[in-house]
């Protein structure tokens, strides 16, 4: 999808009641397990008081309210602003859940690129996985090991979690 398609697809969504429902997620579970394992990689690697975090496709802003503690800024294609402006302020932290599901492959590489570039300690994001059950047709899925190049063609610090919900993997990519 490009961006008008992606905004008119989630827009047909928004009046649903329930977030996981409104971020096209399969169940409130795999959301919550989602988040939860963003919140817990962003709060394992806390150092100072206050890290900044930048959370890209932020949605209802639900990360905000499981790491309180951080200085939170929300951003979503829906609002109409420019993520990649090469002026941005950078953040600690970067962080997506399920921001790339439905686009081709090179935007999903451009964009933790960009990602990367707003950072100042790490990336993480997470998304669908070849290993799980079988996925709709026009959903971007990643063999783990592509998706582990692309954390190494940026640094050396890469981790991957594969461990909390089937087809779900998250990258964490550090400086």
């Amino acid at each position: 999808m490009n961006d008008s398609e992606t905004i008119a697809h989630f827009s047909r969504l928004a009046p649903q009641a329930e977030s996981w429902q409104r971020a096209d997620w399969g169940s409130p579970e795999g959301q919550g397990r989602r988040w939860g394992v963003i919140a817990e990689e962003l709060t394992r690697r806390r150092v100072t008081p206050g890290p900044s975090v930048l959370d890209v496709g932020c949605g209802d802003g639900r990360l905000a309210r499981l790491v309180p503690e951080w200085d939170y800024t929300g951003w979503d294609l829906l609002t109409g602003q420019n993520l990649f402006d090469p002026t941005a302020a950078r953040f600690d932290w970067v962080v997506a859940s399920g921001l790339w599901t439905y686009r081709p492959l090179g935007w999903a590489q451009d964009a933790l690129a960009r990602m990367w570039a707003l950072c100042r300690r790490g990336v993480i994001v997470n998304s669908l996985s070849t290993i799980g059950p079988e996925r709709p047709a026009g959903e971007l899925v990643l063999a783990p090991a592509d998706y582990l190049a692309w954390g190494f063609a940026l640094s050396p610090h890469v981790s991957l979690r594969h461990d909390y919900w089937p087809g779900d993997m998250t990258l964490v990519v550090r400086r």
